[in-house]
């Protein structure tokens, strides 16, 4: 399947194509994205990924053998590296990814996420490579074997030795782009081949899925309840009640406050509208 073929095959909208360049769009009831795609030799791919949505759902399967290189230029992103297992990306991280496993939920807290990606079918590279610059010394499998990816994906967070690469390639004049985009894959090929690769107790940790799912139980209920203040004790009862119900009742913050003993009135249940003393009232 050609890469058109996966790209419409997750819903994507083509919008613009000419000269080795594509556009494509990507909606839902969250909000919609883009992602800019150029062909900079056979078997690389560049593309640039511009989303403003809350979240993706992927289906994506890769039908040949992959390695994808991704850099967060702004925003974050979360998605499932295993079953209990959600890595984060963030602002200046880069992810190495051999696309094993890269169905789900991408979610992006801050609702807008930017970067790119570098994908190289290695097969088509593997004889595209040599042409393009004799005796290359940093394959793609050379670093697939340096780095010694798997199926779970490898997050640099803070990579700061290659932000002088990606940066540049967010800002090339439009004439020179293709040769440009070589260079610096080139580039970048070299210097991941040649960098201390980071000690995994030294890297940001994942977090497990149950941990993340109790986090944003807690954001919606804020977010539904923006006009109220909660303790802390009040927000460990909504985790607890999202465990076993998925939602949290006034008449139990009220029950709290009572077993407390500290004085804290009822709390009113809540009211859309009001005067403004009535609303000062409440808080």
């Amino acid at each position: 399947m050609t890469a058109e073929k996966l790209l419409e095959h997750q819903g994507a909208i083509l919008l613009a194509q000419s000269d080795g360049c594509a556009v494509w769009q990507f909606r839902n009831e969250t909000g919609d994205g883009t992602m800019t795609t150029y062909e900079v030799f056979p078997g690389v791919m560049l593309a640039f990924n511009d989303f403003h949505m809350e979240r993706y759902e992927c289906d994506f399967v890769a039908d040949r053998r992959m390695l994808a290189i991704d850099h967060c230029r702004e925003g974050r992103m979360e998605y499932a590296a295993s079953d209990n297992l959600v890595p984060y990306t963030a602002a200046g991280d880069m992810k190495l990814d051999l696309r094993e496993q890269h169905t789900g939920t991408f979610h992006f807290p801050s609702c807008h996420y930017h970067g790119l990606t570098v994908a190289f079918d290695r097969d088509i590279v593997r004889e595209s490579l040599p042409r393009e610059v004799k005796d290359f010394p940093a394959t793609p499998e050379k670093i697939i074997e340096r780095w010694q990816l798997g199926s779970t994906p490898r997050v640099v967070h803070g990579a700061e030795r290659m932000e002088h690469i990606f940066g540049e390639m967010y800002r090339v004049p439009e004439k020179i782009r293709i040769p440009y985009f070589k260079v610096k894959i080139l580039e970048l090929l070299l210097c991941i081949d040649a960098m201390t690769i980071p000690q995994e107790e030294s890297e940001r940790p994942y977090f497990y899925k149950t941990q993340v799912e109790k986090i944003e139980a807690i954001k919606r209920f804020l977010t539904e309840h923006v006009t109220e203040n909660f303790t802390q004790e009040e927000l460990l009862l909504h985790r607890v009640r999202h465990e076993r119900k998925g939602r949290v009742r006034l008449r139990d913050r009220n029950a709290l406050r009572q077993r407390k003993g500290d004085g804290s009135r009822p709390v009113p249940r809540r009211r859309m509208g009001g005067s403004e003393q009535e609303r000062a009232h409440r808080h």
